[in-house]
């Protein structure tokens, strides 16, 4: 660890050979693929290497690593189509469940709640992480991470029927 706060970018090949496997087991708890666990190990590590000078300063370079490794399976949970599970278990109205622009509609209003908040649902919703599992990948405690998702379903129901009577009421017109 020393070498690599010193910078030594040899040292980032220890870096690998320690905590590649320690980064795929972590990885392994949440998405279940042997593959799709080491291209995320792989791309964290190369996020680490494209910023060495600045990961190698870090107490913990390992610790950056694994949130990395994190961000990006969180990343590519919100890019998945998920929006109909996502809808039902939020309760959405069945008025917009049959919405054809739903998905569209519904990432948008996903999009305008707060950065924390729009985190805890991707992760639970989406990547179907526990509120334990949430409150580990955000550094936060359980209560937190319920407190926050039932703000995020208070705020979406609400701009979700909103929407939803505009749209009544713009056709009407």
């Amino acid at each position: 660890i020393r070498r690599v706060q010193q910078g030594d970018r040899s040292a980032f090949d220890l870096l690998v050979v320690k905590y590649q496997h320690k980064i795929v087991k972590l990885i392994m708890r949440y998405v279940r693929d042997s593959s799709e666990a080491l291209d995320v190990a792989q791309e964290a590590l190369l996020r680490a290497y494209r910023d060495w000078s600045r990961v190698a300063q870090l107490e913990r370079p390992g610790a950056w690593v694994r949130r990395a490794a994190l961000n990006l399976i969180a990343d590519r949970g919100r890019r998945a189509s998920t929006a109909r599970l996502a809808q039902h278990r939020l309760g959405a109205g069945e008025s917009v469940a049959q919405d054809s622009l739903f998905d569209a509609e519904f990432w948008s209003t996903v999009a305008g709640l707060p950065d924390r908040q729009r985190t805890a649902v991707a992760l639970f919703y989406v990547l179907d992480r526990s509120v334990d599992g949430v409150a580990a990948t955000m550094g936060v405690r359980r209560g937190t991470v319920s407190r926050m998702l039932h703000e995020a379903r208070a705020t979406l129901r609400r701009r979700l029927d909103e929407r939803a009577v505009d749209g009544e009421v713009s056709d009407v017109g």
